[in-house]
């Protein structure tokens, strides 16, 4: 059982990081708002007693977490540029 335990994190810590190893907020963001919306959603057809309209919510999903891995992919790419140009001008000193 732990060593099943142990898998499941490790996947886990893959699934929410970056290649290289450094956890990744857009990652990280995505998954809170998708589980935010699965609870109102949860709550929604518990209250109401039926299954509520899901365009606002897919709205919502789409724009949200669209944004969050632009803003991530953006981001992890002008580090590396910075990463890169600062590695250039170490070659040229």
């Amino acid at each position: 059982m732990n060593n099943f335990l142990m898998k499941v994190a490790t996947f886990h810590a893959l699934v929410l990081s970056e290649p290289t190893g450094q956890p990744s907020f857009g990652r990280w963001a995505t998954g809170v708002v998708v589980l935010t919306c699965c609870v109102v959603v949860l709550f929604l057809t518990i209250h109401n007693k039926q299954v509520p309209p899901l365009e606002g919510i897919t709205w919502f999903l789409t724009t949200s977490a669209g944004s969050l891995y632009g803003v991530n992919k953006v981001a992890t790419a002008w580090g590396n540029n910075k990463i890169e140009s600062r590695g250039q001008a170490d070659e040229g000193k």
